[in-house]
């Protein structure tokens, strides 16, 4: 199979990755968390970099920690900030 044939079956769902995406989608779960897995996984959350990718001139630094880019992973794991009020959560 050549990698144009497997990106696009991945992109219409028939990649490597389907099986773990049918796991999420039957876990017993309240449907928004495995709407946010999803948009986790598929990296479209709307932090501040992926918007400056679409908006020039948008500010892409982390307005809770002042850090220079807010990304996903910052945003989930790095953020001081974003890291107490999810510990506070549970």
């Amino acid at each position: 199979m050549s990698a144009y044939s497997w990106l696009l079956l991945k992109e219409i769902g028939y990649g490597p990755h389907r099986f773990f995406w049918k796991v999420i989608w039957k876990l017993d779960t309240l449907p928004k968390i495995r709407v946010f897995t999803w948009r986790v996984g598929h990296e479209i959350l709307p932090t501040n970099s992926k918007i400056a990718t679409i908006r020039q001139g948008f500010d892409k630094g982390c307005p809770r920690c002042g850090a220079e880019t807010e990304t996903l992973l910052h945003v989930l794991k790095d953020c001081p900030t974003s890291r107490a009020v999810l510990s506070i959560g549970g």
